[in-house]
């Protein structure tokens, strides 16, 4: 990320000012959490879990992230990243992907430092009907990414590159989005604080693929390839650590991970930077 990309990717249109702002984001962020949780548990108890938390997302952020788009400057599409994605672009974002094997690390340490219980147990081997497993990817492969992508990356970060600059919004858009997701987890003080580490770690990726390829749909599809590794590995691949029981991930494993994001940072800092014009006429 250059130095002309984080102070000139910054700049709006004469008379505009972006929003939501940083502190606004920050509301936004709370009450994103709390209308989704909210939306679950009203749910839940006439809904299956994972119904319910599909018009729990739905609900939370279209009407939150509706309201708070409005405020979005023009040109609305590019400042929201509604943009394709070249072939060099989609290929690092896949190379991007085991970050997911390198948070949930982070998550893992945490634990330990907090005596906190680990993130994953024992596997149970029970067969999941065809139909659960449809629901399951569409919800957290589709739609959760989809969504949680147009909110945190989409909205906020732009909203907030203007006054904090392109690296200073990543990295608090990253912590906002860690906030969201420690909130909607269940569990103690020490579970949250390992949750959030992991999930600004990943927002961090989230956010440098956004501003690297210009394009929301880059962390649309990393966010969702995560996901759907999460969601299938627990049942037929679990990796010690990551979606199987295991205080940690076995080195070698982190090492290719590490090496294949090396390679994914490499493709995305060879690319040219985007053409996004969002600067004064």
């Amino acid at each position: 990320m250059s130095e002309s990309e984080e102070h000139g990717a910054g700049r709006e249109p004469e008379g505009q000012t972006p929003s939501p702002g940083p502190a606004l984001a920050g509301a936004l962020a709370i009450g994103v959490a709390f209308a989704t949780g909210l939306l679950f548990l009203a749910f839940v108890p006439t809904m299956d879990p994972i119904a319910s938390r599909a018009l729990a997302l739905a609900l939370g952020f279209g009407a939150i992230g509706s309201l708070a788009a409005t405020g979005v400057p023009a040109p609305h599409a590019e400042q929201l990243g509604l943009r394709g994605i070249d072939a060099r672009g989609a290929i690092a974002v896949l190379l991007l992907v085991p970050v997911a094997l390198l948070s949930s690390e982070v998550d893992n340490w945490v634990r330990l430092l907090l005596s906190a219980p680990p993130g994953f147990r024992e596997a149970v081997a029970e067969p999941r009907p065809a139909a659960l497993w449809l629901q399951t990817l569409v919800v957290f492969v589709g739609i959760e990414p989809l969504l949680e992508e147009w909110f945190f990356r989409g909205i906020l970060q732009q909203g907030s590159r203007d006054r904090l600059g392109t690296v200073g919004a990543v990295v608090w858009v990253a912590f906002l989005f860690a906030g969201y997701t420690a909130l909607g987890s269940a569990g103690t003080g020490s579970e949250w604080v390992a949750v959030g580490a992991q999930s600004f770690c990943l927002g961090l990726v989230f956010g440098y693929v956004r501003v690297a390829t210009g394009s929301l749909l880059g962390p649309v599809l990393i966010h969702a390839a995560i996901n759907a590794l999460a969601v299938v590995g627990s049942s037929l691949f679990p990796i010690a650590g990551f979606t199987g029981a295991g205080a940690h991930t076995s080195p070698a494993i982190l090492l290719a991970a590490a090496l294949s994001c090396g390679a994914g940072v490499w493709l995305l800092e060879l690319r040219p930077p985007p053409e996004v014009d969002l600067k004064d006429d």
